[in-house]
């Protein structure tokens, strides 16, 4: 019988978080899986109980007669002895090496993991001047490397070709554009800092004098790039130093998310949120943000306001008016009261902060916004001080996706040779025209890509490219640290990097496999293998960066992963503001929308970016950090207009722009400005394998100009369809009261202990149980406690002020320790299977009209009781905020004492472990757990591939419900990313987070070694780490040793010296655990959130008020 929790009442005078909309509206559907002991997903339902059964009978009706030749055969497994290895090459010991992958705007400085020759995992590389933790598109690379349906073969007009076809193709295309030193040859190619990259180009352009260079990328910043080079100069490049900005203004951009700077990394951000005992305002930094919809950065926010993306560029120019730009004061005198109202004590803010403030804009707002921000920083004494300008190298002048298009519709190109990531005939404007100019003027495209897209099927020769983990390479980071990109696996498909592309141009390297060196005559020395052209390229850029090829300094530069000291020079030039001017005279007038002519705004996706990681399972099945939504996308529509519209949740809306439509499925978003919708990109790829499966709508046939990612004057209509979206934040419901903490600055200065005095924590009533079980430290009065002298005791804690809600733990966890996807169907079911979930909860401080005893409604009554529904204006303004959860390793754990075969036991260490071979799927403890943080292997996720139908005897049923006769073969390429040293679960288990219990085991037997086998002995304090930790952006997460007062983390849980309590270690005052009077005594806790709100700014009196109602 499921345990029934008894929570406290929740206050009737205080601040409401909540999960969706449905659990603040009270929705029957979310109401119904309230309380139950079996909630939906955690047990068949009877369409797919019939299903199954219907199926299995068809099946083995249609089998019998094979049984007698079947029953005799075994299946046929290739094993294969892995018998030649080096000697220093131990099986399941895992190597280290550094690497970068390239990003457009800098690499992100890497650490592989591999094992027997095989990348497993990724993590940031703590030596590199801008290393730390990683995104999920880094964390999730090392999956693409493995995709079985990565283009493998190069391909002429859709079909496949051989190497020696593709490379005489080329050749020919070489040959042609000599005859014109290069005239009808154009190259289009992505942002890259590779200097040997630029080095080659620059050797192209010399071997073509009259070739055509352009740039493009699908969401790439075309209007920052412009008014860079006119405000800044040529080749000078901004970074950021987010360490040293106290106060920052973001207009709409997501720097926390997918919009990233060039600069320091985001824990130089968070490391001002944090704070341990009273401090003023002017140590803790803030943050404004004026955005559409809501982003990471928004959600850290301490003050942020809904606003049309359409009136980005007039928020800008109030700021640049308010600080003194002349230029700008036209177009802020056509901002509203309201929005200037709001901008003007910011500003007041920025300027007390003069030389500690800075303003950035979103990477994808046109030239005049960046214009103005530039004017702005100026005025606030950023460059030089919060913005450092540093002189790159020199590099090609490159056109525009405008010019391209000039290019081939005047007949210069005739041979287009595409080096970008992204998809010309994807995500271009007015893809389709673009497509038919090509095939109209008889140009031959010439592609190079690692997915078979449509560029590449349409193409007349496509290049299968490589993954950065299987090349050489190298990139310059965000302040110009040279960074080595070197193979860590000899590449799967035989693919070429776009270095070697290059190379090929200039004729130093043939496409393809490896040539086999000649067999040697008899009785000569074998022939020295052929080196790798990309590879001398590399170390001859080297030798120009350090100076010399110094064989000592390369192999530094190969073991670190960079060159030190070889970041760029300080820019000697100062900002040309007067060029602000001729830049706004150009800009495009604003349009604001309205009721009848709303706006569209077309964002990057936290899942596939910009469709580039479209076929990567792991980024498809993490939940967007704000809507939740997984496998497509949807247009997300404020309340505001959602509820004027009639809509309810997941049903199809007709977007139409111009004479273009789309129909999507719509999303009711909180915090979402009015008129407005939210379009992610990269979705509704066609024919670009399993994962992808044509899923989500393609919003880029929206866009039919360059740059334009703000579309004025849409038409919304509503339709009768609605789709079946697999949203996960109605899942794993978590009752409880005081879950989430945060207050303000000015309440932590009052009481620095108010997280801990928050809810019933302060009077928790004694916990008289039957179950005496092992809790708390070993003593004379408590003889079954832990140990703590002679054993370690793991703990965890999560500052709530540093989190920003991202996928990164989540993604990481499902590399590190085998965690299967399971695909649409089975996450709308609820029974998706990572071990870390990502609360988003959604608040306001008062919510709907309450009415009078007589019924009546007084002007302006607001509420704050719990039977009142918030208005949609209020809705508008929600706060939101995230708090990640996994097994909470409690010490008196419920789920230990429901477990009929005692599979999920106690360690000495403290952990909450699982006995998997001893499993029987009762499913009790997940029932039991009060933090629904168990999961269930309903199928066999890792041997059956859930994403497709299989056949048996000519019948198509789901793969997972075929039973015995489905599809087990697991593509050899998905297991080599296995980590050996983690089981791989089956059907019928339970599993859940077990702190990477792999590595604490790996560092004891270190350690053991190191200590010669003593009984005695301790891991170095703080040398080990979990995957989540490791991989943590932001550095919220602290792990450690709680019986090793040194350690970090007994720094936030305390220390309790029972031989001498004067040495005992206070606990920091913002730590809490969850649910802590239910009693579990839960090893991770939380460090409550911290803001910093403007006490000038309008509302300021309602942020974080939720803490002041719980004492």
């Amino acid at each position: 019988m499921k345990r029934i929790w008894k929570h406290p009442e929740e206050p009737q005078n205080a601040k409401r978080y909540w999960r969706s909309v449905a659990e603040l509206d009270r929705r029957e559907d979310f109401l119904k899986n309230l309380g139950q002991e079996f909630p939906e997903g955690d047990s068949l339902n009877d369409e797919e109980r019939e299903n199954s059964r219907r199926e299995f009978l068809k099946i083995m009706g249609a089998s019998v007669g094979m049984m007698g030749l079947a029953s005799c055969r075994r299946p046929l497994v290739n094993i294969l002895p892995y018998t030649q290895h080096v000697e220093w090459m131990v099986p399941g010991k895992s190597l280290l090496y550094a690497t970068t992958m390239p990003q457009n705007g800098g690499g992100v400085p890497l650490v592989v993991t591999t094992h027997e020759g095989r990348p497993t995992h990724l993590s940031g590389n703590p030596l590199h001047p801008l290393g730390g933790g990683l995104n999920s598109f880094a964390q999730a690379s090392v999956l693409d490397l493995y995709d079985p349906e990565r283009s493998q073969k190069p391909m002429g007009a859709g079909k496949e070709l051989s190497w020696a076809k593709a490379n005489e193709l080329l050749a020919a295309a070489i040959d042609e554009a000599k005859k014109s030193s290069g005239a009808s040859l154009g190259v289009v190619m992505g942002g890259s800092t590779s200097p040997t990259y630029q080095r080659l180009l620059g050797e192209v352009k010399a071997a073509f004098p009259q070739i055509k260079l352009f740039q493009y990328e699908a969401v790439g910043g075309e209007g920052q790039a412009a008014a860079n080079k006119e405000v800044l100069g040529a080749d000078v490049k901004s970074f950021v130093k987010l360490g040293s900005a106290m106060r920052i203004f973001s207009l709409d951009c997501d720097f926390l998310g997918v919009d990233p700077v060039a600069g320091e990394p985001i824990s130089a951000f968070t490391k001002h949120r944090a704070k341990t005992k009273e401090t003023t305002e002017a140590e803790m930094n803030r943050l404004y943000v004026l955005e559409n919809r809501y982003t990471l950065t928004g959600g850290m926010a301490d003050h942020r306001k809904p606003l049309a993306a359409s009136l980005i560029p007039v928020a800008a120019a109030v700021i640049a008016a308010q600080l003194g730009d002349a230029s700008a004061k036209a177009l802020a005198d056509t901002a509203p009261a309201s929005l200037k109202e709001w901008i003007a004590p910011a500003v007041r803010d920025l300027i007390d902060n003069k030389g500690k403030a800075v303003v950035l804009a979103g990477s994808r707002y046109g030239a005049e916004v960046h214009a103005l921000v530039a004017s702005i920083n100026n005025a606030l004494g950023a460059y030089g001080s919060t913005i450092e300008l540093l002189q790159g190298a020199a590099s090609p002048e490159l056109g525009t996706f405008a010019d391209l298009q000039t290019a081939i519709a005047g007949g210069q190109v005739k041979t287009l040779l595409s080096l970008t990531p992204s998809s010309l005939y994807y995500d271009a404007p007015d893809a389709t025209a673009l497509a038919k100019l090509v095939a109209d003027k008889g140009v031959k495209l010439i592609h190079v890509g690692s997915q078979k897209n449509v560029t590449s099927r349409q193409a007349a020769l496509h290049i299968p490219a490589a993954h950065y983990l299987e090349v050489w390479g190298d990139v310059r980071a965000a302040d110009g640290t040279y960074s080595i990109v070197q193979p860590m696996i000899a590449p799967l498909y035989d693919g070429a990097s776009r270095v070697e592309v290059l190379l090929a141009l200039l004729g130093r390297k043939k496409l393809g496999p490896v040539e086999a060196a000649a067999p040697a005559a008899a009785g000569a020395a074998p022939a020295a293998p052929a080196e790798d052209a990309a590879y001398t390229a590399v170390r001859d850029t080297f030798a120009t960066v350090a100076g010399s090829l110094d064989e000592k300094k390369w192999n530094f530069t190969l073991r670190d992963g960079f060159l030190k000291g070889s970041a760029y020079a300080k820019a000697t030039t100062a900002p040309n503001v007067a060029a602000v001017a001729g830049i706004l005279a150009k800009a495009t007038p604003v349009v604001a929308p309205t009721d009848d002519a709303l706006e569209v705004v077309l964002v990057a996706d936290s899942s596939v970016y910009d469709g580039r990681y479209v076929n990567n399972a792991w980024l498809q099945e993490a939940p967007d950090p704000v809507t939740k939504l997984t496998w497509e996308n949807a247009a997300w529509i404020g309340s505001v207009t959602f509820r004027r519209l009639g809509l309810k949740e997941g049903q199809h809306v007709k977007i139409t722009v111009g004479d273009i439509s789309i129909e999507i499925p719509a999303i009711e978003a909180p915090g979402h400005v009015s008129n407005s919708i939210t379009l992610p990109l990269g979705y509704g790829q066609i024919g670009v394998g399993m994962v992808s499966g044509d899923r989500g709508v393609n919003a880029y046939v929206l866009r039919t100009k360059p740059g334009s990612f703000v579309l004025s004057g849409a038409k919304i209509e509503v339709l009768s369809a609605i789709a079946e979206l697999a949203i996960t934040q109605a899942q794993n419901t978590m009752e409880g009261r005081a879950v989430y903490r945060e207050g303000t600055l000015d309440t932590f200065n009052k009481d620095v202990a108010f997280a801990q005095k928050t809810g019933m924590d302060s009077h928790i009533p004694e916990n008289i149980s039957l179950y005496k079980g092992q809790v708390g430290v070993k003593s004379e009065e408590n003889p079954d406690g832990f140990d703590y002298e002679k054993q370690h005791q793991w703990g965890m804690s999560i500052d709530l002020s540093k989190c920003i809600g991202c996928t990164a733990c989540i993604v990481a966890c499902q590399s590190e320790n085998n965690i299967p996807v399971v695909g649409k169907d089975q996450v709308r079911k609820g029974r998706v299977m990572q071990w870390i979930r990502m609360d988003r909860y959604f608040a306001v401080p008062k919510w709907g009209t309450h009415k009078n005893e007589d019924g009546s409604v007084g002007v302006d009554q607001e509420s704050t009781w719990a039977e009142d529904n918030a208005t949609p204006e209020q809705l508008e303004n929600a706060e939101m905020v995230h708090q990640p959860l996994a097994c909470q390793q409690c010490e008196s754990a419920p789920c230990e004492t429901v477990c009929p075969v005692n599979a999920t036991v106690h360690t000495p260490d403290g952990l909450n472990a699982m006995a998997y071979n001893r499993c029987i799927g009762t499913r009790y403890c997940a029932n039991n757990c009060p933090y629904t943080a168990r999961r269930f292997n309903w199928f066999d996720y890792n041997k059956r591939n859930p994403l497709i139908e299989t056949s048996v005897l000519g019948l198509k049923v789901g793969n997972l419900y075929a039973g015995p006769l489905g599809e087990k073969r697991e593509d050899e390429s998905i297991r080599l990313q296995r980590n050996p040293n983690v089981t791989v679960r089956m059907r019928g288990v339970i599993e859940k987070c077990t702190y990477c219990v792999q590595r604490l085991e790996s560092a004891k037997i270190l350690q053991k070694q190191v200590q010669r086998d003593s009984k005695d002995f301790r891991v170095p304090t703080d040398t080990v780490k979990t995957a989540c930790q490791q991989s943590c952006p932001a550095e919220a997460i602290v792990f450690g040793d709680l019986a090793d007062r040194n350690s970090a983390i007994v720094q936030i849980k305390g220390y309790e010296d029972l031989k001498d309590p004067t040495k005992s270690i206070p606990e920091a005052p913002r730590n809490y655990q969850l649910l802590k009077y239910i009693g579990t005594r839960p090893r991770t806790s939380y460090l409550a959130r911290l803001r910093n709100p403007n006490k000038n700014m309008p509302g300021a009196e309602n942020i974080a008020v939720w803490s002041n109602n719980q004492f």
